[in-house]
């Protein structure tokens, strides 16, 4: 996500060598993470932005990132403003199939099988998958998987699944395209 961070010197004097840096949970990132301003008169306000990255798989709870910012004050002494940003990571189950397409050559009279793959790539454990053929020449074809029903798939986790098709004799030969 995108921070934009804005300082304003509303102070009684000049500001120097002022500088805003980020404390972050363990394993993000801010691009940047720090910034320069220099000396500020009184009144004067600078912004930049900064990109936040939360890497995959983060579990869904409140944290907090901190921006600090630091400055030197006339009388050599350094002062500091720390404000607090709370940020919310909601619970994101998602599925993904790698592959986007299969094909697979089934003679008339005979089988043949391949496999997909499912990702778990979001955050929260996925529930209840169910795995059929909802388009084409299901029936025909005898399509059948060796999972047709995964109770559950951990987050980052992977499942590969064994899709079958058998012909019947006679069975008109050409390319027929399903759903799955």
């Amino acid at each position: 996500f995108v921070l934009n961070i804005s300082i304003n010197n509303t102070g009684q004097s000049r500001s120097y060598y002022t500088n805003q840096t980020f404390e972050l949970p363990s394993s993000w990132s801010a691009n940047p993470n720090n910034f320069i301003y220099g000396n500020l008169t009184t009144g004067s306000y600078r912004y930049n932005i900064s990109t936040i990255t939360i890497p995959k798989a983060t579990q869904p709870g409140t944290y907090l990132v901190n921006a600090t910012v630091n400055w030197l004050n006339p009388n050599n002494t350094v002062s500091t403003n720390r404000s607090i940003i709370t940020v919310t990571v909601t619970s994101n189950p998602v599925i993904d199939i790698v592959q986007s397409s299969l094909s697979m050559i089934v003679k008339h009279g005979g089988s043949n099988s391949t496999y997909f793959t499912l990702n778990s790539t979001g955050n929260t454990q996925i529930s209840n998958i169910n795995i059929s053929c909802v388009y084409g020449n299901c029936t025909n074809l005898s399509i059948s998987f060796n999972e047709s029903s995964i109770t559950s798939l951990d987050v980052l986790n992977t499942r590969f699944i064994n899709v079958s098709s058998s012909a019947p004799l006679g069975f008109s030969p050409g390319d027929y395209i399903i759903t799955i």
